[in-house]
């Protein structure tokens, strides 16, 4: 008997703390962190960057309410970041690593690379008192050349899945997965061959 009521009370400071957590909306800080091999595959070359933000929500996502009731949302998950900025900054560094020149403003007299982020998402569902979480990000590129034809077009997407969480992801976890997710995503760029030759020539 006193067993049962020490799983009880657990369950009940699990939930409790599901709620109050779930109220507060998490303020994310990007800060993607590559984990590149150098090379020279660029030898010197200058390249345009043209980063656009084409997300349609501006919130990464909202939490569970944990109410009960269908389609009741908790807090919303964010950033006070410049989301451009900040992919810009990362592929700029990228770039830089594999031998390229980067410039931001628009130049007709070289290669281009433009960047739309699609989305970056946050969902949860919530069954038996547990909560699944799923965060996506999607990136568009492509490669043009001199003269503004489509040389080549990549469509990178990454995503992380956590189920049956007993208790719900604090700001820190949420903050380090969308980190993790989003320096994976960004990777892959410098990871495709031919969307690096593409740019090279």
């Amino acid at each position: 008997m006193l067993n049962n009521l020490k799983i009880i009370s657990l369950v009940i400071i699990l939930i409790s703390g599901c709620n109050l957590n779930n109220w507060s909306s998490d303020e994310i800080l990007l800060n993607p962190q590559l984990n590149l091999s150098e090379s020279n595959i660029g030898k010197g070359k200058s390249v345009n960057l043209v980063v656009l933000d084409e997300r349609r929500e501006i919130n990464f996502g909202y939490k569970p309410s944990f109410s009960g009731i269908s389609g009741k949302m908790g807090a919303p998950i964010k950033t006070n970041q410049n989301i451009r900025e900040v992919f810009s900054a990362s592929l700029i560094q990228g770039f830089k690593q594999k031998g390229f020149n980067i410039n931001l403003e628009d130049n007709s007299k070289t290669n281009s690379l433009r960047a739309e982020i699609r989305y970056i998402r946050y969902f949860s569902t919530v069954f038996n008192y547990t909560e699944s979480v799923q965060i996506k990000a999607g990136l568009m590129t492509y490669c043009t050349d001199v003269n503004g034809s489509l040389n080549y077009e990549k469509y990178f997407r990454e995503e992380k899945y956590f189920p049956e969480l007993w208790a719900a992801l604090s700001e820190k976890e949420n903050e380090k997965n969308f980190n993790d997710m989003i320096s994976k995503l960004l990777e892959q760029v410098f990871k495709d061959q031919e969307l690096l030759h593409c740019l090279a020539n």
